[in-house]
């Protein structure tokens, strides 16, 4: 059995004041460290092979907070950073956002299922029977949830977007292929 821990980076300023981040670096807030030190002393006693994150700073800096309770390397791999947001990076979310509404320079969803495929596959067939703790981001997490669960193109709903700070665990057959 393959597990995947899935973290979403904890809360940053911009998340508190409904900015767009996308691949914009975004400061974690002081609610932001409190759910980090919350979450990395509820996983403490999760055994967890190697850790892999976003390069962005709240997403290294949550795996850092996680890995105080680990021995373990904190790889970085730009696949695992969010969503290009193009022409919304830095602005108020607009009233009518939605996950699949296409906005200038914005990364479509088919590329970032790519990009985070790829990842996936290079990980998987060289430590099958491990436990993987993964920091990155909203948008990526639901791809990366689809993809492991065998659920491409489905449906992206906000109200599904994981919480800042929280952990979705995924363990998988060895025989299975993203």
């Amino acid at each position: 059995m393959t597990r995947f821990i899935l973290v979403r980076h904890g809360e940053t300023m911009e998340n508190a004041s409904r900015l767009c981040q996308g691949q914009g670096e975004g400061r974690l807030s002081e609610k932001g460290h409190r759910e980090n030190h919350r979450l990395a002393r509820q996983l403490r006693g999760q055994a967890i092979d190697r850790c892999y994150s976003s390069p962005l700073s709240r997403a290294r800096e949550t795996a850092r907070v996680i890995l105080s309770y680990h021995a373990l390397e904190l790889r970085t791999d730009p696949r695992l950073t969010e969503r290009d947001m193009g022409s919304l990076t830095g602005k108020p979310f607009p009233e009518d956002y939605s996950l699949d509404k296409a906005y200038l320079y914005m990364e479509n969803l088919d590329e970032l299922a790519q990009r985070l495929r790829a990842f996936l596959r290079d990980i998987l067939s060289p430590h099958p029977g491990k436990c993987t703790l993964l920091v990155s981001h909203g948008i990526s997490i639901m791809v990366m949830k689809q993809l492991l669960c065998g659920q491409p193109g489905a449906p992206f709903v906000l109200e599904n977007m994981p919480a800042n700070s929280s952990a979705t665990f995924i363990d998988l057959d060895d025989s299975i292929r993203v």
